[in-house]
């Protein structure tokens, strides 16, 4: 699924996260540029039912970056998600 914006697509977020497919982080450089990341726990491990209090929230997040063939991975702490307590702009 493309990155969506509004509660519709963070219902569908959920829904498939909580299904089994993963979560993936999508930014957008200074130039435009679109980036994916999956994001998992410090060992690579799927985070499917940790991360959806997060899904849709603005926060902050801090990990490590690894490449695994053509995807880059986020390794994160779940407890180290910093939710930011500020209305979203897409949401």
């Amino acid at each position: 699924m493309k990155p969506g914006k509004g509660k519709i697509h963070r219902s569908c977020a959920v829904r498939c996260i909580s299904g089994g497919i993963p979560p993936v982080l999508a930014t957008t450089d200074k130039n435009n540029i679109s980036h994916y990341f999956l994001i998992t726990d410090m060992k690579g491990n799927p985070i499917h039912n940790d991360i959806l209090p997060y899904i849709g929230k603005p926060s902050k997040i801090k990990g490590i970056v690894e490449k695994m063939e053509d995807w880059y991975l986020i390794k994160i702490n779940i407890s180290d998600i910093l939710e930011l307590n500020k209305k979203s702009t897409i949401y």
